[in-house]
């Protein structure tokens, strides 16, 4: 313990360097509060032997004191017993978690339950999963992204068109293609010529031809494949012609 080098004498805890002795040491703060006699809001400077004293009734003096004091020298001296961290939000989540785990699985063997909920139970005991999902949380978070991908590698090939074609929009739009602009791609040309889309819906967009050109739409069973999948338009005709392939043609 920290001493007092005037007459070697423990101090004790809350101690207080005096306002003389501290304006000694050089502190600008202290100099002042001597020489006026009021209180400043100034900081005391590093070497302030008053400057890390616990603030008396303050809820930080017991932390402080847990942390350390400065004795009487100015010197700062460490708490023999360190601090206890805070645990996070997540430690006591998981303590919690598999606390109750361990509860449901004392009652599993009191109750006799099946051998697959007891060896869950036990897992979430030993901390292996939590209470809602045993799995691990990354191997959780891999298997979300994996599917969040297979969704949309498999919505990618579904047409993002319109409800509205009918076997008579789609002929119209591979008539205009063929017959006015030469088997060319012009998709903005060809949606102002495009009759509208039934029901007041308005005007064809040219990414909805394109969509239909390279992806196809399930509405109308004629332009699918064989086994009922969707079937891009360019498919059903032919690249010299533009005509419909023999397939796909209409039937009389």
């Amino acid at each position: 313990s920290s001493t007092d080098a005037n007459n070697g004498r423990a101090l004790p805890p809350n101690y207080v360097v005096p306002l003389e002795k501290a304006a000694e040491s050089g502190c600008r703060k202290c100099r002042l509060e001597l020489e006026t006699g009021e209180k400043t809001r100034q900081s005391h400077d590093e070497r302030c032997p008053r400057k890390w004293r616990p603030k008396e009734g303050s809820a930080g003096s017991t932390k402080a004191a847990a942390v350390g004091a400065r004795d009487g020298s100015g010197k700062f001296r460490p708490a023999t017993k360190p601090v206890a961290k805070k645990k996070r939000k997540r430690d006591r989540k998981a303590e919690r978690e598999r606390r109750l785990a361990r509860e449901a699985a004392a009652r599993a063997n009191e109750d006799g339950a099946d051998t697959d909920d007891e060896e869950a139970a036990n897992m979430l005991a030993e901390g292996i999963g939590t209470a809602d999902d045993e799995r691990p949380r990354k191997k959780r978070k891999r298997d979300k992204d994996r599917k969040r991908k297979r969704d949309r590698k498999q919505s990618s090939t579904r047409p993002s068109g319109s409800p509205f074609w009918s076997e008579h929009l789609i002929e119209e739009f591979v008539r205009l293609r063929r017959e006015k602009f030469g088997n060319a791609n012009a998709w903005t040309e060809i949606a102002a010529l495009m009759p509208p889309k039934p029901e007041g819906y308005g005007r064809w967009t040219a990414q909805e031809l394109a969509n239909m050109w390279h992806l196809g739409n399930s509405s109308v069973k004629r332009f699918c494949r064989k086994d009922g999948k969707l079937n891009a338009i360019k498919n059903c005709v032919s690249d010299k012609t533009g005509d419909w392939l023999a397939d796909y043609k209409k039937k009389k």
